[in-house]
């Protein structure tokens, strides 16, 4: 266990019984002490969802689904629709079905 018996030892051949290093838990990293709170607000500043043009579209998009949220789908597949159709009385039905 000596280190400056190893040569004495491998002239001998014994192999050398040194410490092992040891390691506390596996998977786990030593972070060396920084400024969290610097770190943080550098990464948090550069998000992308912070972006202007990202959130602009983020709300069309959440405007648009609650305009959908109130329509009724229209069932083509149903003894009501006749095909063929005039356009003009596609539309009729349409206007009826959404405003019932």
């Amino acid at each position: 266990q000596d280190p400056s018996q190893g040569a004495k030892f491998q002239k001998l051949k014994i192999p050398l019984r040194l410490p092992k290093e040891e390691y506390k838990d596996q998977g786990t990293v030593v972070i060396p002490p920084h400024d969290y709170l610097s770190t943080f607000s550098l990464i948090e500043g550069q998000h992308w969802c912070l972006i202007p043009e990202v959130i602009q579209v983020g709300n069309i998009f959440s405007s648009t689904c609650y305009d959908y949220q109130k329509l009724r789908y229209f069932n083509t597949n149903s003894g009501q629709l006749a095909l063929p159709q005039k356009l003009k009385a596609f539309q009729k039905l349409q206007v009826q079905h959404h405003t019932s």
